[in-house]
């Protein structure tokens, strides 16, 4: 099933060792997370989608984007010297975006890292 669903939206690329999302043997680029996110937008409903993902100041995102509850809805991910994080941002001017980032094979510290997205991340969200 998923291997259906996934050649039917991703890169042909994408490899899934398990479902877990932990195992470094998974290959999955930016692209088929927004590729399956696209996809989530077009076939669930929005309420759905928000009561899942965790948004600023919630959950995972619980010490990111406190001012900006309700502009981000957002999956995080966390290896070690690899952080991520996909979702789905609401502009300013009411705009929505699907997007996807993964910063590799780092030098810094996790949340450094994170703080650096969030500003990426919420310089999109007040600028469009």
């Amino acid at each position: 099933l998923v291997s259906d669903w996934s050649s039917d939206v991703c890169s042909s690329d994408l490899k899934w060792v398990d479902g877990s999302g932990l195992s470094r043997y998974n290959l999955i680029s930016p692209q088929d997370f927004v590729a399956v996110l696209e996809k989530m937008k077009n076939e669930f409903n929005w309420n759905r989608i928000t009561a899942i993902l965790a948004s600023g100041g919630d959950g995972t995102l619980g010490s990111y984007y406190k001012n900006y509850a309700g502009k981000i809805y957002a999956k995080t991910g966390t290896l070690n010297n690899n952080v991520a994080l996909s979702g789905y941002i609401i502009t300013h001017k009411g705009k929505q975006f699907i997007f996807s980032v993964m910063v590799n094979n780092h030098q810094a510290s996790a949340s450094s890292i994170r703080r650096a997205v969030e500003k990426f991340i919420t310089g999109i969200i007040d600028k469009n």
